[in-house]
């Protein structure tokens, strides 16, 4: 689990001193660079942007296709019409940046979204408009939140800079719990009773607020993040996507197999869904009985050294996906930030 960070150590040095790419980088055929626009708007205005001078992490709500990119050190900002402009979403107070592809999370339902940034405090809106600080649990890498919840109050981080430190909190981030362990991969939350998480081989549960846990399941997910709809759990996998209707008691994987490690992102319903792996971007529309190519990943080739075939694991890489308008984007730390419309 921490290839990256050790394959990075030696990088990072060189890294920060890279500039920023060009919107119009080789990235392959029908994938255009959007973010450019507002990274030269913020250098001309005197703005420091932070590490990799450029953006680093993407999402969207499925329910309006709106975009919400991250520029390092300087905020979330809003799209609304695929990318071709955007506004800075200055009530989120977004600092730092989303080092991995989880540290965005949205409400599948809509509107609600949490920003899990490393280098400053995370933030969360339930409602789209209001934004509130989610405390100081320290930086993150990512988190998962009870969206199952109206004030979405629980919520499970893992903490920036260590093996794999928890932090739980029942209070929207008021108060933070360490957990005890170092070795949280992947987190999950079903309700405000009810987590999961990848802890080596397999996934465990618990019901105590993260006190004990049980073993669930011999299957391991890939994707750092549960992803939860109408109550139901997914979560990709090197064998596909696995899937619990009983709150993480058990899991099989769904239709047929699909190797991922980010997603799922959602379509119209849960019998439509996107996943991203070394094949790129993978869609069903029959609830895993089939999954077809939908887009390639975008090639940044030697461009930017957080991108190879080593990182397989949601770090530095952002996805994400537009049903509505269909269309895919790209973020990777350091780079642009693409779209790719079908």
């Amino acid at each position: 689990m921490l290839i990256a960070g050790l394959v990075l150590a030696g990088t990072v040095a060189a890294a920060e001193k890279a500039a920023a790419p060009s919107a119009t980088s080789p990235v392959g055929d029908k994938w255009a660079g959007i973010s450019q626009d507002v990274v030269d708007k913020l250098i001309k205005e005197g703005k420091k942007l932070g590490f990799g001078n450029n953006t680093a992490g993407v999402g969207v709500d499925r329910t309006t296709g709106d975009i919400y990119m991250i520029v390092s050190d300087q905020g979330l900002w809003k799209s609304t019409d695929k990318g071709k402009t955007f506004a800075l979403v200055e009530e989120a107070k977004a600092g730092g940046r989303a080092e991995t592809g989880f540290a965005l999370n949205f409400n599948p339902e809509g509107k609600g979204i949490a920003y899990f940034p490393v280098y400053s405090r995370g933030s969360i809106t339930v409602d789209g408009r209001t934004w509130k600080s989610l405390g100081d649990p320290g930086s993150t890498d990512f988190g998962a939140v009870d969206w199952s919840d109206p004030q979405a109050r629980t919520i499970f981080i893992k903490q920036h800079h260590t093996k794999g430190t928890a932090y739980l909190t029942a209070d929207g981030g008021a108060k933070w719990t360490k957990l005890e362990g170092d070795d949280f991969a992947a987190l999950g939350v079903f309700d405000a009773k009810t987590l999961v998480a990848g802890r080596g081989e397999g996934i465990v549960r618990s019901t105590d607020d993260g006190k004990t846990w049980e073993p669930a399941s011999k299957l391991t997910p890939t994707g750092r993040v549960l992803g939860v709809l109408r109550g139901i759990g997914y979560w990709v996998s090197k064998e596909g996507v696995l899937v619990s209707r009983d709150k993480g008691k058990t899991w099989e994987v769904l239709g047929k197999p699909v190797e991922a490690y980010w997603g799922p992102y959602f379509g119209k319903d849960e019998k439509h869904v996107v996943v991203v792996g070394p094949k790129g971007f993978m869609e069903t529309k029959d609830a895993g009985a089939t999954w077809d190519l939908a887009a390639p990943l975008p090639d940044l080739g030697k461009q930017n050294p957080f991108y190879g075939k080593w990182n397989t694991n949601g770090w530095f890489l952002n996805y994400a996906w537009d049903p509505i308008g269909n269309v895919f984007y790209a973020s990777v730390m350091q780079s642009a930030t693409y779209r790719y419309e079908r």
